[in-house]
């Protein structure tokens, strides 16, 4: 949700909350985002005719439009950042220093990155960083490796790696944010059927971010943006009119 709408929602929340309690009631009920329901419907939680109902909702509409040139022009709401969360595995003290530099240049792109190098300390939960890490973000970055691959399959394994695809495969197998976890390509091969393949087993039909290139990395970290940002580099053009035949 952009601030524009974050904005708009906010004054209209406030108009409501202005409104006289039996219209502000009507409008609660008539347009509850969750469950929006009919006049028919609030005139028999109201014990109100559907006239009524219909009356009640007029008057609180009008109400709301004089508010409008009541209350002051309001501040556009802040920019809410992204947050991502760096999932990978330590294969060695090179690739924790890419994976570092990888999520450093995300935060300083405007996304709120998460990374265990950075908020990981001495008597903090591992597991608990992991669970609200994942939960909470908007976005989960998978940094593949064949040594990744190797601990993401074997979920059982006492690897961070493997727990924290615990938790990714049921948020894809709950239909939750499949969209939203990246797979990004470091070393070997997208090729199930070779030994140094990198994608894990559920992640094979998901379209990965190749970062195997050092030489094209910008190019990568700039596709990765774009899509973090949600801002395509091709845009379908506005649905036409039918030829007239």
């Amino acid at each position: 949700m952009d601030r524009f709408t974050r904005t708009i929602l906010k004054r209209n929340q406030l108009k409501i909350s202005l409104l006289p309690p039996q219209l502000r009631r009507v409008i609660e009920l008539r347009f509850d985002h969750q469950n929006p329901r009919s006049d028919a419907q609030v005139a028999r939680l109201l014990n109100g005719s559907v006239d009524e109902v219909r009356e009640w909702t007029s008057m609180a509409f009008k109400r709301m439009r004089e508010l409008d040139g009541l209350l002051p022009v309001p501040e556009l709401e802040p920019d809410v950042p992204k947050r991502v969360f760096v999932s990978y595995s330590w294969d060695d003290q090179t690739h924790k220093n890419w994976v570092r530099q990888l999520a450093e240049h995300l935060q300083q792109n405007g996304l709120e990155t998460q990374l265990d190098q950075w908020f990981m300390r001495a008597g903090t939960s591992a597991a608990l960083f992991m669970e609200q890490g994942l939960r909470q973000a908007d976005f989960i970055l998978c940094v593949l490796t064949p040594e990744y691959a190797r601990k993401a399959n074997d979920r059982d394994s006492p690897s961070g790696t493997g727990y924290e695809q615990q938790i990714i495969t049921g948020q894809i197998l709950s239909r939750l944010n499949r969209r939203n976890m990246i797979p990004l390509l470091r070393k070997g091969t997208s090729q199930p059927d070779r030994s140094d393949c990198a994608i894990p087993t559920h992640m094979l039909s998901t379209v990965f971010v190749d970062f195997t290139d050092n030489a094209r990395y910008d190019e990568s970290m700039g596709q990765l943006l774009r899509v973090l940002h949600d801002t395509p580099e091709h845009r379908p053009p506005p649905l036409g009119l039918p030829p007239s035949f």
